[in-house]
């Protein structure tokens, strides 16, 4: 369990280091957030644990964009839950409208 856990860490610190070197307007970066998704939506509990332990503002700031499609792919309450200790845990990240999607998303299944 561990082992995926510092796997998923590892391969999602890898893409938001990709998209701290990219422009804003690159094309490229919704293809790194369809990957993030991909990433989340594998093991429910240890996206869970992650996203718990995740302290680091930027990469927070990344992983939200995902989000909305990986809530809509999972269909929990768990991860909504989550989402929601995140916004409280963050609150300057503007967190409340990437939670608000994720929970349409999963509304709309």
């Amino acid at each position: 369990m561990s082992n995926y856990k510092s796997t998923l860490s590892e391969k999602i610190a890898k893409i938001v280091f990709q998209v701290s070197r990219m422009h804003i307007n690159d094309p490229n970066i919704p293809q790194c957030w369809d990957a993030i998704t991909q990433l989340l939506i594998r093991d429910e509990s240890e996206t869970i644990d992650f996203l718990n332990s995740c302290d680091d503002e930027y990469t927070l700031g990344v992983v939200s964009a995902s989000f909305a499609d990986a809530s809509f792919h999972l269909q929990s309450n768990h991860f909504i839950r989550c989402l929601e200790k995140l916004e409280q845990k963050f609150p300057g990240q503007h967190l409340k409208y990437m939670v608000a999607d994720a929970k349409n998303a999963m509304d709309n299944e």
